[in-house]
C-alpha cells in the first residue's frame, strides 16, 4: 500500500517538461502582457524625481606661521569633529533650512518638514568631504535648493568657528536623468512570477488528474505491464494532446477524451 502511494505522488522530470511543452505559449503571452501592462501603468502613475548633489570640503586653511606638523595633526582632528557637527546640525530649522526657504521663496509652497525630508547629508568614506543632496520633482529646483543649502551651511559653520572651515567644491547643476527611473528588471521579474503562477495552475491540474491517460500510467499506477495498445482510427495523422493522451470520437462525432 505504501509502495502504491509513493508511486502516485511521484513526479518525473519528463512530466514537468510535458506540462511546460503544453503551456509554453501561455507563459510567453503572460510575460509579454504583464510586462506591457505593468510598464504602461507605471509610466502613467510614476512621477520622476531628480537629485542634485553638492560637495563641501571640510578643512581649516593654515594661517601664516603655522608649522606643517601642527596642520597635519590638529587641523585634521578638528575637521573630523566638524564633520560630525555638520551631520548633527546640518538640518537645523532656524539656522539652515528656514533661511534657505526665505531666500528661495519656498514659504507657502512647502513646509519646513517637507524640505527636511527632501534634504540629505552624508560624508565621504576616506576624505574630509560632505555631500549635500536634494530630491524633488523639478530638476532645476533641486539644484537651486541644494546650492542655497550648501552656501548657508558654509556661512553658518564658518561664522560659528570664526574661521573658513567649510567651502563648496562644486555647485550642483540641474540633473538631466531622474533618480528613480522605472526598473525594467523589476517589471520583468513580476511578469516572470505571474508566468510561474500560471505554470503552477497547470501543474496542480496535472497532479489532481487521477485518470489513466497513457500506457506509462498503467505501469505507474496499476503496476501492470502493457502488452499492446489498440489504436483509434481517428488518431491516424493526429498529434497527441496534452500530457500524451489522444482524443477519441463517439458515433455522433462528439469529441471525447480517451
Amino acid at each position: 500500500m505504501e509502495e502504491q502511494q509513493s508511486k502516485e505522488t511521484e513526479i518525473r522530470l519528463q512530466d514537468l517538461w510535458a506540462i511546460l511543452k503544453h503551456c509554453w505559449w501561455q507563459l510567453v503571452i503572460v510575460i509579454v502582457l504583464v510586462s506591457m501592462l505593468l510598464y504602461i501603468g507605471l509610466s502613467v502613475v510614476h512621477q520622476d524625481e531628480y537629485t542634485a548633489t553638492v560637495s563641501i570640503y571640510v578643512m581649516n586653511t593654515p594661517n601664516k606661521g603655522d608649522s606643517g606638523n601642527d596642520f597635519g595633526t590638529q587641523q585634521i582632528s578638528m575637521a573630523m569633529y566638524l564633520i560630525k557637527d555638520c551631520l548633527e546640525l546640518g538640518k537645523s530649522h532656524d539656522q539652515i533650512l528656514r533661511p534657505v526657504m526665505i531666500s528661495q521663496n519656498l514659504e507657502g509652497l512647502i513646509k519646513i518638514e517637507d524640505l527636511e525630508k527632501m534634504y540629505s547629508i552624508s560624508k565621504a568614506t576616506d576624505a574630509h568631504v560632505l555631500y549635500l543632496s536634494v530630491t524633488s520633482a523639478s530638476a532645476q529646483r533641486s539644484a537651486d535648493i541644494v546650492n542655497a543649502l550648501a552656501t548657508q551651511t558654509c556661512e553658518y559653520f564658518n561664522s560659528v568657528y570664526e574661521q573658513r572651515l567649510l567651502s563648496v567644491v562644486d555647485y550642483a547643476i540641474a540633473p538631466t536623468q531622474p533618480s528613480n527611473p522605472i526598473s525594467v528588471i523589476m517589471v520583468l521579474l513580476v511578469a516572470f512570477v505571474c508566468a510561474v503562477l500560471v505554470y503552477g495552475i497547470h501543474f496542480m491540474a496535472f497532479i489532481l488528474d487521477d485518470k489513466i491517460n497513457t500506457p506509462e500510467d498503467v505501469e505507474k499506477y496499476l503496476n501492470l505491464s502493457t502488452l499492446g495498445v489498440i489504436p483509434n482510427k481517428n488518431d491516424v495523422g493526429r498529434k497527441k494532446s496534452k500530457y500524451g493522451y489522444y482524443y477519441s470520437y463517439t458515433a455522433d462525432g462528439e469529441k471525447k477524451r480517451g
